[in-house]
């Protein structure tokens, strides 16, 4: 009776001390948790000023979707997608603003008339599986194709453009963050989906252009073009941005897989075949030139008519920019304002160029 009732006391002592010890882990892991955010916060705060700044603004969202994301198991992944999560739940759901890097909030669209972006899936897949078999990099299943456009319940990319809009920006603030800070982070790899969405916002007018003329008429609305001018500058500039901090690393898993993507990516960002439709909507077009491979270095021209341009034909290493094409080339259209090798044709906001 006696060993039966120690032999119960040492089991509920056992299971007390397991449980307390187990509370004692997590609390470490919490203060490691905590120890590495404010560490990523610090970086930023001297590294990333405008990442920073964003966080700032959302300190309770960006610190609750740190953990979220990932936590130190990746600090610069949960990072900038923890301010990522910020910028849709601060800035897009409870502000109902569109919240750029540089702090300007703009408004959301004008979204009358406008189709489903889901209707742009069958190409964002294909333009994506393109990407993957030109650079090599396994196509992950579904994509962010899949991900973004072909199912979701309530209001969210795969029913408003402004929506795709809207991961255009959280994206855009990825890859500056990145920009920043991936040279820290030499296992880390470089996200993709502001080129995906820069693509998918360049197939949405395509089709908008070529099969809703009463959605096209509503983007060219002077307050739709401003919000698209300005994020799809901004996306530009940080794209291009990123892309020279990429070059700039010696790291086997960049040279591997993101500085091929980017580049497959630019190819079409930076083509006529795919700028024309936005062209007419927001004037002349932004393009991250400093994405582009050396032999693709001729994409970075003015647009004006919806037709490809072939690349000149030289002699070896010879280079001739100024050799006539078979094709007709583009008419001039004013002058260009250019950021390091980035060109930035039209407009541009100068703050974009903030740092």
């Amino acid at each position: 009776m006696l060993r039966k009732k120690f032999s119960n006391l040492a089991v509920s002592w056992a299971f007390m001390l397991k449980s307390f010890l187990t509370l004692l882990a997590f609390m470490a892991s919490l203060d490691m948790a905590h120890g590495c955010f404010n560490s990523m916060i610090s970086q930023a705060k001297k590294h990333a000023p405008l990442s920073y700044k964003m966080y700032t603004r959302m300190k309770s969202q960006t610190r609750s979707m740190f953990s979220t994301v990932g936590g130190c198991s990746d600090p610069l992944k949960s990072l900038s997608g923890g301010i990522h999560e910020a910028i849709h739940l601060d800035g897009h759901f409870k502000k109902r603003r569109h919240t750029m890097i540089s702090g300007e909030d703009l408004p959301l669209l004008d979204q009358r008339s406008l189709f489903r972006p889901s209707k742009i899936y069958s190409e964002a897949l294909a333009v994506e599986k393109e990407v993957s078999r030109e650079s090599g990099v396994p196509f992950s299943d579904g994509g962010y194709a899949g991900s973004y456009l072909r199912s979701a319940s309530g209001p969210t990319s795969y029913s408003q453009f402004d929506f795709l809009l809207n991961e255009l920006t959280a994206y855009t603030q990825d890859a500056y963050t990145e920009s920043r800070l991936l040279k820290f982070y030499p296992k880390s790899i470089a996200n993709k989906g502001a080129f995906f969405m820069m693509s998918a916002v360049q197939i949405y007018l395509k089709r908008a252009k070529k099969s809703y003329p009463a959605a096209m008429k509503r983007l060219k609305t002077a307050k739709n073009k401003r919000i698209l001018q300005k994020l799809w500058d901004q996306a530009s500039l940080r794209t291009g941005e990123l892309c020279k901090a990429m070059k700039k690393m010696n790291s086997p898993l960049i040279r591997k897989f993101s500085i091929p993507e980017s580049q497959a990516y630019a190819r079409r960002i930076c083509s006529p075949k795919y700028t024309y439709a936005l062209s007419e909507v927001i004037g002349t077009v932004s393009c991250p030139a400093s994405c582009l491979a050396k032999k693709d270095l001729y994409l970075a021209q003015k647009v004006s008519k919806p037709r490809e341009v072939k690349p000149p034909i030289v002699k070896k290493e010879e280079v001739k920019p100024q050799q006539k094409l078979d094709e007709p080339q583009f008419v001039d259209q004013g002058p260009s304002i250019e950021i390091g090798d980035d060109l930035f044709i039209g407009t541009t906001d100068p703050s974009l160029t903030e740092h």
